[in-house]
């Protein structure tokens, strides 16, 4: 395809074809044609035949930097790129492509201010390779777990291609992600000063490059104005807004501590804290390191002797199949180390019986290049009782201490909410849900109060109640801890603690007058929904799901149920499906699904969805007799229903049950399913430990915790 003269040079340069390179137009047209057709190594050294008649050509340049880059040249890309930057300081294609090659060498985060110098540089028409560095950078940043940022990015790619499937699809899943605190998942909103403020036109100035994604020109701007003007909450909400996006949680955090501070409602207020907590980063002097202890076995018949009759010792099954594909030998044994003796009865148990793991121990055999060795993976808080104990039972077993290794570190918040203990194993599912709603109450309305904290100037909840500038710190706390709970049975413990620290109730909101749409995520689940149209009522519940924002819409759901007026409007069966997913206690849970069924039913359509729902609970829970009867039911009776064998091969084949080619998998060692996860390793209830879950996360808490890894 020719190459129109009057388009713009691909280098960057700003101006058309026809005054910038018209001596190229046929070799950039033989460019684009190797391109096209994937000839890389030929493309690049065509380009660098070219440079020697035409050196210093940007759009030459440019385009060998790429090739490079892709070819994992990084170092002479750069070189290639800071040719055309040294010319052209404001090149946007060139500073994108600088962008992408810094991006590969040191992640997203380092690759944003050359990404925003190619925005602030681009024309009216953005360059595709502006836009490429902007979609690429957008999907590191997701997986660096800058979430803010990330979604910033996102956000400016479906306002450049609103029809781009991939950039909704990473959208979506990120709103939809349990694992995202909530607060981030927010619409962010631009605010407006007040009309007659003197300062407007500055501020509409100053917001001006947003639309073309030049966050760090609005920021100073912002900034600037914020030194004049100093109590206006619309500049530090803006402000805080772009630095999100920018990857600048700290500069957030502190613009939104800066708009909490001044005339504004309490809820903003409160809210704006809460985020402020969520994106500040755990202070070092509140994490404990997680260390890794390794010392010479010096009889190891004796020591396994003392350490598999040892009752606070839980053993762990290994599966050997990833050692051996890293051509490691497994470990003998891989235990947990517990707090106190396993009870020897789940008969009587209650929450305080219930053994907490400390650590976890491994014992290696003689190799050949090794002597055997015993490791021990703790955090710092609990390594000196995990010291004492193994002592104790090693005895003279164990040689001295040969090495210490830091693997990781907790923050003390994620310490405090991981629930990580083993329970006997005759303990059922629903008691065991019952003991986890205890110790989370307990934890919530004992623990919690009573632990000292940063974000309150060392003091603990109770000490800072009866500070009034602590109110709003103290209440955004609760707000974070009350958007990261999904269990129903939890739902009493905020107000209470509220109450018990002389805070004001989370108060109901009244929805009359008020564009659901406008209604924040984490007030959607104080709305007063018997308030609400029907049509309102589904724009929440909507709302709500595609956030998951599972409390409310829980609530919202139970009131869609409840209106009959709703029951020729919508297929109720799915609401209690829905219900269904998003509660904890599966007994009630099995309650929706038989509810959902018997309505599918009574409309005379399949319940398909429901039987996968409850085969999917029984394997988890691992109830094998109900799990068999609702297979051969799905099978029966399902089992002609487009798309149902499907389902349940991938059921099936992720379960373990059947493999790749659909036959029976061949019998293997299964755990017991011990209800406990040892810091260190990132194994599950009833998952077999392997040398790739060593990652120093512990066992994740229901509660999401500002400095939670």
């Amino acid at each position: 395809m020719a190459i129109d003269p009057y388009a713009l040079c691909p280098g960057g340069t700003g101006k058309k074809l026809k005054f910038c390179c018209p001596d190229l137009l046929s070799e950039l047209e033989k460019i684009e044609r190797m391109l096209a057709g994937d000839q890389r190594l030929a493309c690049l050294e065509h380009i660098q035949q070219l440079e020697a008649k035409h050196p210093g050509r940007a759009c030459l340049l440019t385009t060998k930097a790429m090739l490079l880059s892709e070819l994992g040249r990084a170092d002479e890309a750069e070189t290639a790129i800071q040719t055309v930057l040294r010319e052209q300081p404001a090149n946007p294609v060139a500073l994108a492509e600088s962008a992408l090659i810094t991006a590969s060498q040191k992640g997203a985060t380092a690759s944003i201010e050359l990404l925003q110098s190619a925005l602030a540089a681009t024309p009216s028409e953005m360059p595709s390779q502006v836009y490429t560095a902007l979609a690429t950078i957008a999907q590191l940043l997701v997986a660096e777990g800058q979430i803010a940022a990330a979604r910033g990015h996102l956000l400016l790619l479906a306002g450049l291609t609103p029809n781009d499937e991939r950039t909704m699809t990473l959208l979506g899943r990120l709103n939809g992600a349990p694992s995202v605190p909530l607060l981030l998942k927010e619409t962010p909103e631009f605010a407006d000063c007040p009309s007659d403020a003197p300062w407007k036109a500055d501020l509409e100035a100053a917001l001006e490059p947003v639309r073309r994604g030049a966050w760090r020109v609005a920021v100073d701007k912002l900034a600037a104005l914020a030194a004049r003007v100093q109590d206006a909450p619309a500049i530090w909400w803006n402000l805080a807004t772009l630095r999100m996006w920018l990857a600048d949680n700290d500069g957030a955090a502190t613009a939104l501590r800066r708009f909490a501070a001044l005339d504004v409602p309490l809820d903003k207020a409160v809210e704006a804290e809460a985020l402020a907590q969520v994106l500040s980063p755990t202070p070092v002097t509140d994490r404990v390191d997680v260390l890794r202890l390794e010392y010479p076995v010096l009889d190891i018949e004796q020591l396994t002797t003392a350490l598999l009759s040892d009752r606070r010792l839980s053993p762990i099954p290994i599966d050997p199949a990833p050692w051996r594909e890293e051509n490691l030998p497994p470990p003998k044994h891989a235990f947990q180390i517990l707090d106190r003796p396993l009870p020897a009865t789940a008969d009587g148990l209650t929450r305080d019986m219930v053994p907490n793991n400390l650590g976890r121990a491994m014992l290696f055999g003689r190799e050949t290049d090794r002597e055997a060795r015993l490791e021990l993976v703790a955090n710092r808080l609990d390594l000196p009782a995990v010291r004492e104990y193994v002592a104790g039972v090693a005895r003279s077993t164990l040689g001295p201490e040969a090495k210490e290794e830091v693997v990781g570190s907790l923050g003390e918040r994620h310490r405090m909410f991981s629930i990580d203990w083993r329970l006997p194993d005759e303990v059922s599912p629903d008691r065991a849900h019952e003991l986890l709603v205890e110790q989370q109450r307990h934890t919530l309305l004992e623990t919690w109060p009573k632990s000292s904290s940063s974000l309150l100037g060392g003091r603990t909840p109770e000490e800072a109640a009866g500070d009034p500038s602590q109110k709003i710190p103290l209440l955004a706390a609760i707000l974070v801890l009350e958007l990261s709970v999904s269990d129903a049975a939890l739902d009493d413990c905020y107000d209470a603690l509220r109450k018990r620290l002389g805070l004001p109730a989370a108060e109901p909101i009244d929805p009359t007058g008020t564009s659901i749409e406008d209604v924040r995520l984490a007030r959607l689940a104080r709305l007063q929904l018997d308030k609400l149209s029907d049509d309102d009522l589904l724009v929440a519940y909507r709302h709500a799901m595609f956030s998951s924002a599972k409390r409310a819409a829980r609530k919202i759901a139970l009131e869609i149920i409840r209106r009959p007026s709703l029951d020729e409007k919508l297929d109720k069966s799915d609401a209690y499906e829905a219900l269904a997913e998003l509660e904890d206690d599966a007994r009630q849970a099995l309650v929706y699904l038989d509810r959902s069924r018997e309505m599918a039913r009574a409309k005379g359509k399949s319940c398909v969805r429901a039987d996968l729902a409850e085969l999917t609970m029984r394997l988890e829970r691992g109830e094998a007799e109900a799990f068999a009867r609702v297979l051969q039911h799905v099978q029966a009776e399902h089992g002609r229903e487009p798309g149902v064998s499907r389902v349940l091969v991938q059921i099936l084949t992720e379960a373990g049950l059947i493999g790749p080619d659909g036959r029976p998998a061949a019998s293997r060692q299964q755990a017991e399913a011990p209800a406990i996860v040892v810091p260190g390793a990132a194994a599950e209830p009833g998952k077999i430990w392997t040398p790739g879950s060593e990652a120093p996360q512990g066992k994740k808490s229901a509660l999401w915790t500002p400095g939670m890894d």
